[in-house]
C-alpha cells in the first residue's frame, strides 16, 4: 500500500501556483474578445502549465492515487507550450491570427498522445491498480524514449525561435519588448529546467530534491504573467507593459494597418482616461511623446485611421466636451466664454468658429434648440 498523502512547503507553493495558472486562464479566457482575442493563446498556455504542474503535486503528494485520471494528462503537454507562445508573440506584435496551415504546429502533440489513448480511457480503478504496480506506462521503451526528445528538441527550438523573433521586432518601443522579451526568457528557463532534468536524471548524483525544478520554472513563469498582469494591466488588455503601442522613429516608414490600429487603440485610452486635449496648447510632439511614439507615426495614424488631421482631431474632441458642459444642468452658470476655456479652446473666436463647423450652430443657439426640442417632445 502507498504511503497516505500528504504537503510539505513546496507542494503547498505549487499548488498555489497551479491554482495562480488556472485563475489567470479564466481571466485571459473572459478577456479574449475579437480586440484581443490573442489573449486565447496565453490562457491556453497557463492552462497547460497549470495542468502539468497539478499533476506533479498529485504525484510528489500522493493524492495521484485518489485522483488516478490525471496520471499521464500532462506527459505530452509541453508539445503546445511553443506554438501557444508563438502564436500569441505574433498578435501582439502584429495582431496575426494562425491560417489553417499554422494549426500544424500541433499536429506533434495530437501523435504524441495517440499511444496513451487507451490509458486514457481506462477506468479509475484500472489506473489506481497500474500505479500502485507500477505499471502505467505500457508502451514500448523506444516509443517512450523518442517522444521524450521529441519533447526536447520541440520544446527548446520554440524557446529560441520565439526569442529571436522578439529580439528582431524593431517597430515596438521598449515597453511593450520588456513584457514580450521577459515572457520569453522566462519560458526558456523552463525549457532550459525542463530538459536538464531528463538529462541530469541519467547520473548517478541526481538528487530527489531537484525533481521540484520543473515545476519552480512554471511557478516563476506564472508569478511573471501575474506580477504583469496585475501591475500593468495593459498586459489584460492584450497589450504590452506601461505603453503598449507600436512604433518606429523612422519618419519614412509606412506603418502596417495593425500597427496604426494599435497606436489608434492607445490614443483613444489616453484621451478618454487623461483628456489631455483640455490642455490648451497640446502639441502633436508632446502627444506622441505622451505615447511614446514618433510624432510622424501619430500623424499618420490620425489621418489615415480617423480621417483627419491633429488639429481638427484636437477640436473635435473639445467641441464634444464643450456640448457636455453647455448642456449639463450641474453648472448652468457657466459662461460660453468660461466653456471655451475648459474645453480646452484658448479663445473664444476658434472655439465659436469650431463649434459651429461640427454643429451647424452657435453654441446658444444649438441650446436653444435642443431644449425647444426636449419641451416639444
Amino acid at each position: 500500500m502507498p504511503q497516505p498523502p500528504s504537503l510539505d512547503t513546496w507542494t503547498i507553493l505549487f499548488a498555489l501556483a497551479v491554482f495562480q495558472a488556472w485563475f489567470l486562464t479564466l481571466v485571459f479566457w473572459r478577456k479574449a474578445d475579437r480586440e484581443r482575442r490573442g489573449n486565447l493563446w496565453l490562457a491556453l498556455l497557463l492552462c497547460g502549465f497549470g495542468l502539468m504542474m497539478a499533476e506533479y503535486v498529485l504525484w510528489w503528494t500522493r493524492y495521484i492515487y485518489q485522483f488516478p485520471h490525471f496520471a499521464m494528462l500532462g506527459l505530452q503537454v509541453p508539445f503546445l507550450f511553443g506554438p501557444l507562445l508563438w502564436f500569441y508573440q505574433r498578435w501582439v506584435y502584429e495582431r496575426y491570427w494562425p491560417r489553417p496551415l499554422d494549426y500544424l504546429l500541433f499536429l506533434p502533440f495530437c501523435l504524441a498522445i495517440l499511444p496513451f489513448l487507451p490509458w486514457y480511457f481506462s477506468s479509475a480503478a484500472y489506473k489506481t491498480s497500474a500505479l500502485q504496480s507500477q505499471a502505467i506506462y505500457p508502451q514500448a521503451g523506444w516509443i517512450r524514449l523518442v517522444l521524450l526528445y521529441a519533447r526536447l528538441f520541440y520544446l527548446l527550438g520554440f524557446s529560441i525561435w520565439i526569442i529571436r523573433y522578439a529580439y528582431r521586432q524593431s517597430k515596438i518601443n521598449s515597453s511593450i519588448n520588456f513584457w514580450t522579451r521577459g515572457l520569453a526568457w522566462a519560458f526558456l528557463g523552463f525549457a532550459l529546467c525542463y530538459s536538464s532534468y531528463f538529462v541530469l536524471i541519467r547520473f548517478s548524483f541526481f538528487n530527489l530534491s531537484w525533481d521540484y525544478q520543473i515545476s519552480m520554472a512554471m511557478t516563476v513563469l506564472v508569478f511573471f504573467i501575474a506580477y504583469a498582469g496585475y501591475t500593468q494591466p495593459a498586459v489584460f488588455d492584450g497589450l504590452g507593459w506601461k505603453n503598449p503601442v507600436l512604433v518606429s522613429k523612422n519618419p519614412s516608414s509606412a506603418l502596417p494597418q495593425s500597427v496604426l490600429s494599435a497606436i489608434e487603440r492607445k490614443l483613444k485610452l489616453v484621451m478618454e482616461q487623461e483628456e489631455l486635449y483640455l490642455e490648451a496648447e497640446l502639441s502633436l510632439e508632446q502627444l506622441a511623446q505622451r505615447l511614446d511614439v514618433s510624432k510622424y507615426h501619430l500623424s499618420q495614424t490620425i489621418n489615415e485611421v480617423i480621417g483627419c488631421n491633429f488639429y481638427e482631431y484636437i477640436n473635435n474632441l473639445r467641441v464634444e466636451k464643450a456640448r457636455e458642459l453647455l448642456l449639463s444642468e450641474a453648472a448652468p452658470e457657466l459662461s460660453v466664454k468660461e466653456i471655451a476655456y475648459l474645453a480646452g479652446f484658448n479663445n473664444k473666436v476658434s472655439f465659436y468658429n469650431a463649434f459651429r463647423k461640427k454643429f451647424g450652430l452657435a453654441p446658444l443657439l444649438y441650446k436653444a434648440a435642443i431644449k425647444q426640442q426636449a419641451t416639444s417632445n
